[in-house]
């Protein structure tokens, strides 16, 4: 059944993600907010489908690259709604549905195996997958509001014809800031309960892998730019590409760096 539902899922997401890009080429506002609509069915379909998998015989392994990214879409959908509530950002959706779908693919092209260490220390095993997962999404958000603030703003300097789907250029800012703050945090606190993992299990409080030291070294780019954003005297445009070129490299490094693991 969870994988049923994690199907449904997908097709739910995929809908959600056509619907939007046709409103932002038809410029039309009401199928925005059918593809906000859309993707609301889809995290329920999503978090029923994480239910039931967790009730089935053996577990899947939520330490799994694949499984990490269907958490991520499920978390970054739910954050853009969420968001939805304090701030204008409707048009954000024709990014976070997409992404949301081929997060929730990754888990359904993959075979899910237990893990014996989640069973040994299944605290910080799940805190370590389900914090950092969190923050990447966020994150992803973040980068999301920045990507659309940097084309907004050029069509507007450029003086070209903005599309009324996308959200206004403080909206945008404003979801780019509550985003990368909450991310970074996340992330933070993902990154030190994987190093008590890693002592748990290992003895020892860092291990010299291919997966730790890009981790390391994506958190401090995500400091940097979380740092540029709250502490130095940079307009929003050059935070926002700045975010975007971040989350964009993070991505790359812990994605990758799980694949080869």
């Amino acid at each position: 059944m969870g994988l049923l539902f994690h199907q449904l899922t997908a097709a739910v997401y995929l809908l959600a993600a056509v619907v939007a890009v046709i409103g932002v080429v038809t410029r039309k506002t009401p199928l925005g907010r059918v593809a906000v609509l859309a993707l609301g069915v889809g995290t329920l379909f999503h978090f029923c489908g994480f239910c039931l998998l967790h009730l089935e015989d053996p577990r899947p392994s939520m330490t799994s690259l694949p499984m990490a990214l269907s958490f991520m879409s499920w978390i970054g959908a739910l954050v853009y709604l969420v968001l939805l509530f304090a701030v204008r950002g409707q048009g954000l959706i024709v990014i976070v549905a997409p992404a949301a779908f081929l997060g929730c693919v990754a888990a359904l092209l993959s075979r899910y195996s237990p893990r014996p260490v989640e069973e040994l220390h299944p605290l910080w095993s799940h805190f370590h997958v389900l914090l950092s997962s969190a923050g990447l999404a966020t994150l992803g958000i973040a980068a999301g509001a920045g990507l659309l603030y940097v084309i907004h703003h050029r069509a507007i300097k450029r003086k070209r014809r903005v599309v009324r789907t996308l959200p206004p250029l403080e909206s945008l800012d404003r979801v780019n800031t509550i985003a990368l703050g909450v991310g970074f945090l996340l992330l933070t606190l993902g990154l030190f309960t994987g190093i008590l993992w890693v002592h748990e299990t290992e003895g020892m409080l860092w291990e010299a892998s291919i997966h730790a030291s890009t981790t390391l070294g994506a958190w401090l780019l995500c400091g940097i730019a979380t740092f540029a954003r709250f502490s130095l005297d940079l307009g929003a445009r050059q935070v926002a590409f700045l975010s975007a070129t971040g989350f964009a490299v993070l991505a790359f490094v812990v994605v990758g760096a799980g694949a080869l693991s």
